[in-house]
C-alpha cells in the first residue's frame, strides 16, 4: 500500500513519555515541560528539518502548548502540544510520523481538497474561533521564523471575530432545550441569564422562547401554590409599611423581606423577591414568592387588580401588559408614606373596608420625640387589622357617608429595629407564611415505629 503524500498537516499529543518514541533524555523534558517548553518545541523543529532536502523545504511551523484547555465537566485536560507544519513539497506521512516520534493515527490532514485547511487550524492554536475555550496569547505560539504569527492573526481579526460569533451563537443555540427545562423547572431565572454572558446570548436571541417558559414556570407555580393557600398549608401575609420619608422604611422592608427569603431557603425552600415597578408592575412577575410593592402608587394598579392581588384564592387572573398573569405568594410588603385608610381612599365607588381587611400588619414608622424636639431616632409600631366592635363612619361626600368595620390596633411598638425586626419575624410573619404541623416530622415516624416495635 503506497504511503500517503502530504504538504501539511497537524497533530495534537500529551506530554505524556509513553506517547513519544524519543531518547530517554529528551523524554525527561515532560516531566517539567513549563521549564523545558522550549528544548522541547527545538527538538520538534530540528526533527521536521531532517526531512528537508535541496528542493524541499519546511515552509510553515507554528507550535504551542495547551496547558489550560477544560472538558464538558469544566475539568482541566493533561497539557498537549498542537502543531501545524507545512512543507514546499510533498513528504510521506510515515516519514514525518517516525521523525516525529509519534503514530501516524495521531497526525491530521486536509481532507476533500479543504481550502480552509490552514487558516482553520492555526487559528485553532490559540482558539482564534473557539470562544468558549480558553483564549491563548499569540507570543505563546514559536514559528521558529517560518511564519508571523501575530500578524496572521491581526490581520484575519475581524473574520475570527464573525466566526466565531457564529460558532458561539450555534452553540448556544444547541443549549436551549436544555436551558428550558432548567427554566421550568425553577433551576435558573432571568436573573442568572442576565449576569451569564453565554445566557444573555442566547437569551437575546430568543426572547420570546424564553418569556414563554418563564411565563410557563409561573403559571405552575401558581397553581401549586394556590392550592397550598386553599388547603390551608400557609396564608397569605400583607405587611404594609408607613411612614415618611427618609425614616427607613424601604430599607426596613427590603431586610424582611431578605430574611424571610434566607429562613426559607435554610428550610429547603425555593424563595425568591419580586421588586415590582409603579407602572406595569406585574409584567416581569415569574411566580417570585415575595412580592415587593416599595413606594408604589395606588393607581398603579386598577380598583380590582388590588383585590386580586391581596386576595389570591381569586382565581382571576392580574392585568399585565402582554399576557394577564395570576399571582399567588407567600408574603406581600408594601411600603407608602400614607396609612392604608388614605392609601385606598381614592377608590371612592369601592367599599373601603375591602381593602382594609386584606392587610394583615401595619408598621408605623415616626420620629422619636423628646419635648418638642426631635431626638434623632425612629420608633417601630407593629399593628394588626381588627374587626371593630361599632364601626366608625367617614365622609365620602358631603352627602354620602360610610361605614368603616376595619381598623389597625397596636400590638407593640420599639425603637430598636433589630428587635423589631426579630419579633416581627419570629412571632408575627414565619409561623404564618411557613406554619409546623404535625407533617413537618413526618420523616420521624419509621423510625419510632421501629423503635416501639
Amino acid at each position: 500500500m503506497e504511503d500517503k503524500r502530504i504538504k501539511q498537516f497537524v497533530f495534537e499529543q500529551q506530554l505524556k513519555a509513553e506517547y513519544w518514541d524519543w531518547e530517554e533524555d529528551k523524554l525527561k523534558l515532560f516531566e517539567h515541560w513549563e521549564e523545558n517548553k522550549l528544548r522541547i518545541f527545538e527538538e520538534i523543529y530540528q526533527r521536521l528539518k531532517t526531512l528537508e532536502s535541496e528542493k524541499v523545504k519546511l515552509e510553515c511551523l507554528a507550535i504551542i502548548i495547551h496547558y489550560l484547555d477544560k472538558n464538558d465537566l469544566n475539568e482541566f485536560i493533561f497539557p498537549h502540544i498542537h502543531l501545524y507544519g507545512k512543507y514546499t513539497d510533498k513528504r510521506t506521512l510515515a516519514r514525518i510520523a517516525k521523525v516525529l516520534g509519534i503514530k501516524e493515527q495521531y497526525i491530521e490532514i486536509p481532507k476533500n481538497g479543504n481550502k480552509y485547511f490552514e487558516e482553520n487550524q492555526l487559528a485553532y492554536l490559540t482558539h482564534a474561533q473557539q470562544p468558549d475555550k480558553y483564549q491563548y496569547p499569540t507570543h505563546e505560539v514559536e514559528t521558529f521564523g517560518t511564519f508571523d504569527y501575530s500578524n496572521f492573526i491581526l490581520i484575519n481579526t475581524k473574520k475570527f471575530e464573525k466566526q466565531s460569533a457564529t460558532v458561539k451563537r450555534k452553540r448556544t443555540d444547541e443549549s436551549l432545550d436544555l436551558i428550558n427545562q432548567q427554566i421550568l423547572k425553577g433551576e435558573l431565572f432571568l436573573e442568572d441569564i442576565l449576569a451569564d454572558d453565554d445566557l444573555f446570548l442566547l437569551y437575546s436571541n430568543h426572547k420570546l422562547q424564553f418569556k414563554q417558559a418563564f411565563d410557563s414556570y409561573a403559571e405552575r407555580l401558581a397553581f401549586k401554590n394556590l392550592k397550598d393557600l386553599t388547603t390551608g398549608k400557609y396564608k397569605l401575609t400583607v405587611m404594609y409599611f408607613q411612614g415618611k420619608s427618609s425614616l427607613g422604611k424601604s430599607y426596613l422592608a427590603r431586610t424582611i423581606a431578605q430574611k424571610v427569603r434566607e429562613y426559607a431557603e435554610e428550610n429547603k425552600f425555593k424563595s425568591r423577591i419580586y421588586s415590582a415597578s409603579s407602572s406595569n408592575p406585574f409584567d416581569d412577575y415569574y411566580g417570585e414568592d415575595i412580592i415587593l410593592l416599595d413606594d408604589i402608587r395606588p393607581d398603579s394598579l386598577r380598583k380590582a387588580d388590588w383585590l386580586k392581588l391581596l386576595d389570591p384564592i381569586n382565581t382571576s387572573r392580574m392585568s399585565a401588559r402582554f399576557t394577564n398573569k395570576q399571582v399567588v405568594p407567600r408574603l406581600i410588603l408594601i411600603t407608602n408614606t400614607q396609612l392604608p385608610e388614605q392609601f385606598f381612599n381614592i377608590f371612592k365607588d369601592e367599599a373601603l373596608d375591602q381593602y382594609i381587611r386584606r392587610i394583615n400588619f401595619c408598621t408605623i414608622l415616626s420620629e422619636k420625640q423628646l419635648g418638642k424636639g426631635y431626638e434623632g431616632g425612629v420608633y417601630y409600631q407593629l399593628s394588626q387589622t381588627k374587626r371593630l366592635f361599632s364601626p366608625k363612619v367617614r365622609n365620602i361626600s358631603a352627602y354620602e357617608k360610610e361605614e368603616i368595620n376595619f381598623d389597625l390596633e397596636a400590638i407593640f411598638s420599639t425603637d430598636n429595629q433589630e428587635g423589631f425586626t426579630e419579633k416581627l419575624l419570629t412571632q408575627y410573619l414565619l409561623p404564618r407564611i411557613y406554619p409546623k404541623t404535625e407533617h413537618d416530622f413526618d420523616f420521624l415516624k419509621p423510625k419510632i415505629i421501629t423503635k416501639e416495635s
